[in-house]
């Protein structure tokens, strides 16, 4: 293990979340929606598909070919463009949301729901609702769709075996008698049994004079809702839904069913008043720090200062973004798991630590599709030094020993510091929150857990937080942990079964991407991509993100160790005669892992909660406050397992001997 950090410097996991879509294979703008934007009306874009493969996704018309190539997976680059919902921040998606239309003779809106997070797959309580009022009298609908009956085998692209779909008669949801043709002759499901994931696909079929049997009369302008009901182990559920305050589960409360208070779609030929706005990815968040090798390190600030940080907002307003126009914060907040920003009444006192004391705004104006740069001088900028004070936090008298700083290094204490030790953990994120100007932001806070560490062994503790959350899911509050890992098989052997709903195209450009020495990015860009590198037969190790490609696809390139965080909200639901506590996601963390050489296989463990399913784990945090686990992974080095099959092969021997020459003897 190489150390490369000088003892003044500390590790910032830069958050944010990926604004692209899971299935993106060129690039291209896709919306993704937050919390603030769902008062809006959401446009769904036409379907306009890429070089070679026009129009919409074909996930159903198996004899199509040319460019309505029948494509059975989620990863159909005709997905391009799609309006998006992703649910998680921190390390990953948790689930996403894609819509687009097609229009003429043949209209259909196209929907799709992925879960890659599932605890514990069960046919009995894993299912999408969706609900569509179409306006113009139509008859409001409500569709079930079970995606798996049984997870003894992956499915791709596989027919429904069961739906379940409803009517609105005033305020009450009534089973139909037989179910609609056009659901199950236009859904389709995949499962990945390996991973624990699975998706819904649904072609709407949408025109004036459809039937109940062959489609919906959707008026150009309707409401609609869904959610993603995930099972997870404990007899625990949580929800992923288009609007956070609309509880499709809850048919009894008729106030949250009815369609008053849903989000508003478009599907109009030329539509106005939709939701546009302002956004940002991971590779474009961090500090401008460059070592001494002149590589540019974005995840790092030095505690002696000064540093800068940078935010590189991309306009997809429409029209051009005027100088100062959009007005960021820059906050940190320990490393690990933490409640969504939008849930914490109070934030800035509570959680996160405020770095600017103004308003950093983009010094110049940004084109419409541009993304700002340092270059182009229309960046977010501020230059921070850390205080006496706020150094005494990381580092206080005694300073952090090497074997908390991740790669060997210790860094010394100060002894002018009133603290005996930090305060605060050297590992931190980031959050940005954007705003101002008047436009929608493609989520208004964003920010990332993940890092990049390198093994034969690699410990860190973790701060699992509940501070600045309401009272409730009792005391302690119980946060449930689900400890998921990629590419780190417990013995390295045949290479892993292709998952089923990987996007190859994403993975094929990342291990194209050129990568310097000690596995730093080429150049002295913020957020170049790196090269392959064979690591003894296991996948290459990043440094920064690529700019395209989403985190669900990177998991799947390299060795990676994932904690999706949930916390009890304190109310519980019945499905199928079955009580079931309901969780809401909170920040999920982790790290990509390098290992210079071959290995024989992975552990990874996560200590410090109760281990209640396989990779499941709950822990009880003090009510608006903290606790601590610790997060561990060890690559067993080759020839682990050659020395003690040689160690068997000798006690047998020893054994053998002896035995025939007791066995000699008169």
């Amino acid at each position: 293990m190489k150390a490369t950090r000088t003892p003044d410097l500390i590790v910032v996991h830069r958050p944010a979340c990926w604004l692209r879509n899971l299935a993106t294979a060129c690039l291209g703008v896709i919306m993704l929606l937050g919390g603030p934007a769902m008062a809006q009306k959401f446009c769904i874009p036409t379907a306009s598909g890429v070089p070679a493969l026009s129009g919409a996704p074909n996930f159903l018309d198996t004899s199509a070919s040319g460019p309505a190539q029948y494509w059975p997976r989620l990863d159909d680059p005709r997905w391009i463009g799609a309006m998006a919902r992703s649910f998680g921040t921190g390390a990953s998606q948790e689930a996403s949301f894609r819509a687009l239309r097609v229009d003429g003779t043949k209209s259909a809106i196209y929907l799709s729901w992925f879960v890659p997070v599932d605890s514990q797959l069960d046919p009995s309580f894993d299912f999408v609702r969706v609900a569509f009022s179409p306006g113009g009298g139509a008859t409001d609908v409500m569709i079930d769709v079970i995606p798996f009956t049984s997870v003894a085998a992956s499915i791709q692209a596989g027919v429904p075996t069961s739906t379940q779909t409803r009517t609105l008669s005033g305020t009450t949801w009534t089973n139909v008698g037989a179910e609609p043709a056009w659901v199950g002759q236009n859904t389709r499901v995949w499962l990945d049994k390996d991973t624990q994931m699975w998706a819904v696909n649904m072609r709407v079929p949408v025109s004036a004079t459809a039937t109940f049997d062959t489609g919906i009369r959707m008026s150009p302008t309707f409401n609609m809702a869904f959610e993603m009901q995930v099972s997870q182990a404990g007899g625990t559920v949580v929800y992923y839904r288009f609007k956070d305050t609309i509880a499709l589960n809850n048919l009894s409360a008729s106030a949250a069913t009815t369609p008053s208070g849903w989000s508003q779609m478009s599907i109009e030929p030329a539509p106005s008043g939709c939701a546009k706005g302002v956004s940002i990815t991971s590779s474009n968040v961090g500090t401008t720090y460059v070592d001494s090798g002149s590589v540019a390190r974005p995840n790092r600030i030095s505690i002696a200062g000064p540093n800068t940080f940078f935010a590189l907002p991309t306009n997809e307003t429409g029209g051009p973004v005027g100088a100062t126009s959009i007005s960021g914060t820059f906050r940190i907040a320990n490393w690990g798991s933490q409640p969504d920003w939008n849930d914490i009444p109070n934030p800035t006192t509570s959680l996160w630590k405020q770095l600017n004391t103004t308003l950093v705004t983009n010094a110049g104006s940004i084109s419409n599709g541009a993304t700002a740069s340092v270059a182009d001088a229309n960046a977010m900028t501020f230059a921070w030094t850390p205080s006496h004070n706020e150094k005494c936090e990381l580092v206080g008298k005694s300073g952090v020993p090497a074997n908390q700083t991740g790669d060997g290094v210790a860094i010394p204490g100060d002894p002018s510091c009133l603290n005996a030790n930090p305060t605060r953990r050297l590992h931190q994120c980031i959050l940005i929150e954007l705003s101002g100007g008047g436009f929608t932001y493609i989520p208004p806070s964003i920010y990332r857990n993940m890092d990049y560490v390198n093994a034969s062994t690699f410990e860190r503790a973790a701060e699992i937080s509940v501070a600045g959350l309401a009272p409730g899911g009792g005391v302690p509050r119980d946060v449930y942990l689900y400890l998921q890992t990629f590419q780190m098989p417990p013995n390295v052997g045949a290479p892993p079964a292709s998952p089923t709903l990987v996007n190859y195209q994403e993975v094929l450009k990342i291990l194209s991407k050129p990568r310097g020495d000690n596995n730093e990015p080429t150049g002295a860009a913020a957020g170049t991509p790196p090269q392959s590198s064979s690591g003894g037969g296991q996948s290459p190790f990043p440094t920064t993100p690529p700019a395209s490609g989403d985190l669900n696809t990177f998991n799947q390139v390299y060795p990676t160790y994932l904690v999706h965080a949930y916390r009890d909200t304190g109310t519980t639901v019945t499905v199928g005669g079955k009580t079931l506590k309901v969780l809401k996601s909170q920040s999920s963390f982790g790290y990509y892992v390098h290992h210079d050489g071959a290995l024989d296989g992975w552990d990874a463990t996560l200590d410090g909660a109760q281990l209640i399913a396989p990779h499941y784990y709950k822990i009880g945090v003090p009510e608006g406050g903290t606790a601590s686990v610790t997060t561990k992974v060890v690559a067993r080095e080759n020839g682990h397992l050659k020395w003690l099959w040689w160690l068997i092969a000798l006690i047998v021997l020893v054994v053998l001997v002896l035995f025939f020459r007791r066995k000699a003897k008169p």
